[in-house]
């Protein structure tokens, strides 16, 4: 007959300091002396106590900051161990923005299901100019200044070329101040731009 020693016994079992009972080793979290039951229950109550919906938010941005791309993998993840549940709150949510979104799209003069009409190049052109009127402006006097010869147009300040050449304007409030860029580098100073504003 095989006899099982005592002290292997009790030390598998860890009393809890928060209930006082005895319990085994898989009832605790590593380095912790409450169980996981009176760990679960003293982290509600403290969030219950202390957590306001400002300071949670913040908490959650500051994760983010400090664990890109964890939410992410997460959800992906769990929609992946359960795909119908997923697609069941995906259908909910699409249930819960239906009316949202079709306000927003008959505020653009649309139907739901219609797509927008595309754009030429000229409209697109016309509709940033009237969103950004001092822009307008500023192109409007550089090229009435080009065409009454106060401005002549230079070489590239990138690479030299002296082929259709822009005017890159720094601060569209000095319309005639501007450097000379050629087409693809004056795209590619916008794009910087861009990204350097996101």
């Amino acid at each position: 007959m095989f006899y099982f020693p005592l002290y292997v016994l009790f030390s598998l079992m860890i009393t809890c300091s928060k209930c006082k009972q005895s319990k085994d080793k898989s009832e605790f979290y590593k380095g912790q002396r409450r169980c996981k039951a009176c760990a679960l229950q003293y982290q509600r109550e403290w969030q219950s106590n202390n957590l306001t919906p400002d300071k949670a938010a913040e908490y959650r941005m500051r994760f983010a900051e400090k664990n890109p791309g964890y939410a992410t993998a997460k959800k992906q993840e769990w929609e992946k161990k359960n795909p119908k549940r997923a697609q069941e709150l995906y259908r909910h949510k699409l249930e819960r923005n239906k009316e949202r979104y079709r306000l927003k799209v008959e505020a653009t003069g649309r139907k739901v299901g219609e797509r927008p009409p595309k754009l030429t190049y000229h409209q697109r052109t016309q509709r940033s100019l009237a969103n950004n009127p001092v822009r307008a402006a500023a192109i409007k006097i550089y090229k009435y200044a080009i065409r009454r010869g106060q401005l002549v147009r230079g070489p590239c300040a990138v690479c030299g070329t002296t082929e259709g050449i822009d005017g890159h304007h720094t601060d569209y409030t000095q319309p005639l101040n501007v450097v000379w860029l050629c087409k693809p580098h004056h795209r590619e100073e916008h794009k910087r731009i861009r990204c350097e504003a996101a």
